[in-house]
Formats: structure tokens, sequence, C-alpha cells
């Protein structure tokens, strides 16, 4: 009996090993049952069965006379590392499996967080948003508002430039009359010197118009004063019989109030006309 009819004969119905060493010595393996793994050890055991299975079936098999006891011995050592191979894969894929658990327990916990703080964060970034809306809303609304007073300054400074203007054509039209005011006043107070200077004359020529007829009338009075008196010493005829003595006396008397005649002897002064400005 060969090698591989010894493992062909050793596939069992439920998955147990049989070995057949003679017609006498028949060994039953019982059936080891594992416990089921996740589907990614299946995948890596199956991968290393089929590798097992591709790896024996490219060995040359020779045939080899072994006694029953032989055989028995050499497929139990066989089967044994086998299993042996398999019990430490399985352990190993559940140590792997346990840590990936705990990794994937981990990341999931890291995810969660990842997550609140990405919901943080976006709810930061939104209320910042809203916050970023609102003040460009008020900057909008005060620039809006800045545009309106600036406009109502620009029409404000326009106003008070129009009556700048006005004022400066009232002001030149001011200093226009001022100046003719002036000029007026000048004219005004020479003409008035002038009228001043002229009453002045006029006043002089009147007092010597007025002294000079005083003067007459106080002439004229004298004289008929001396006519009234010779008439009288002309009627009286007491003085004829007086002594020269008393006429000399009378003349005396009456020769003193005489005055010597003036230029214009008994005539009246001309009056000057009085000269008045318009």
């Amino acid at each position: 009996m060969t090698y591989l009819d010894v493992l062909n004969m050793s596939r069992g119905k439920n998955g147990g090993i049989v070995v057949e060493a003679s017609t006498q010595t028949t060994t039953q393996v019982p059936q080891i049952e594992f416990q089921q793994p996740r589907v990614r050890e299946t995948e890596q055991a199956t991968t290393l069965k089929t590798e097992g299975e591709k790896k024996m079936q490219a060995e040359p098999c020779t045939e080899v006379e072994a006694s029953p006891q032989q055989a028995m011995i050499y497929v139990s050592e066989l089967e044994h590392q086998q299993f042996q191979r398999q019990t430490d894969r399985i352990t190993q894929l559940k140590n792997g499996n346990e840590a990936l658990a705990a990794e994937m327990e981990q990341l999931k916990k890291m995810l969660q967080m990842n997550k609140t703080l990405h919901d943080q964060t976006e709810q930061k970034r939104m209320d910042e948003v809203k916050d970023l809306e609102l003040q460009l809303s008020e900057k909008k609304a005060s620039e809006v508002e800045a545009v309106c007073k600036v406009q109502e300054l620009e029409k404000t400074l326009q106003r008070q430039k129009d009556r700048r203007v006005e004022q400066d054509v009232l002001l030149a039209q001011q200093e226009v009359d001022i100046t003719k005011l002036k000029t007026a006043l000048i004219q005004t107070q020479d003409e008035l010197k002038s009228h001043q200077l002229r009453r002045q004359e006029e006043r002089s020529l009147l007092n010597e118009n007025l002294k000079d007829i005083q003067h007459a009338l106080q002439e004229e009075k004298a004289m008929q004063k001396r006519k009234q008196q010779m008439k009288r010493v002309e009627k009286s005829p007491s003085l004829e019989k007086d002594s020269p003595s008393s006429l000399s006396k009378l003349e005396a008397t009456i020769s003193p109030q005489a005055s010597p005649p003036l230029n214009n002897s008994f005539s009246m002064p001309t009056p000057h006309p009085i000269i008045t400005s318009s």
C-alpha cells in the first residue's frame, strides 16, 4: 500500500480519518470538532488546505512497503502535525481576530468621537457662517446708511456752496453799494463844507451889512435929532434974547452927537444874495 492510498482511504464520510494497515487492523480516528471561525479565518484555512494538497500532489509518490503498525504510526504523526498546525493557526487567527475586534471597537469609538467632533466643528462652522452673514448684513446696512449720509452731506454741502455763491454775489453788490455810499458821503461832506463856508461868508456879509444899516440908522436918528433941535431953536423967541454964551452952550451940546458921514452917506447898503446849496 502506498502513502497516497493511505491518505485517500483516510477521508471518512463524517470528516474523520480512517487508517487501514491490513485486513486485521483498522484504526478509527475520532472526529475533532473545531469552533467555527469567522469568514476571514475560514478563507485562510481553506487557502492553507488547498496549498497543502497542491504540494502533496506535486511531490512524487513512491511506493513503500510498510507494515500495518508502521503505516498507522506514520499517518497518526502526520495528521497530528497537521492538526497541531491548524490549531496553532486557528489560535493565531483567534488572537488576530480579537486584536482586530479590539481595533475595530477602538476604531468605532474613534469614528464616533470623530463624528461627534465633526458635528461640533460643523455646528461651530455653521454658527460662524451665521455670525459672518449677520456681520455682512449689518455691514451692508451700515454701508447703505453711510452712503445715504454721504449723499445727504453732499446735498448739504452743495446747498452751502450755493448759499456761499449767493452770499459772495450779495457781498460784492454790498461792497459796490458801500463804495457808492462812501463816494456819495465824501461828495456830501465836501458839499457840506462848501455850504458851511458859503454860510460863513454870507453870515459875515450879513453882519457887515447889518452893522452898516445900524450905523446908518444911528446917523439918521442923530441928524433928525439935530434938525429937531434946530427947529426948536428957530421957533423959540427966548433964544434971541439970550446972550451969545447961551447959544454957544447949545451948539456945544448938539455938536458931540453928530458923527462924521459915511462913504455912502444916508444910503442903505445893498444886501448880498443868500446862496443855499441844493
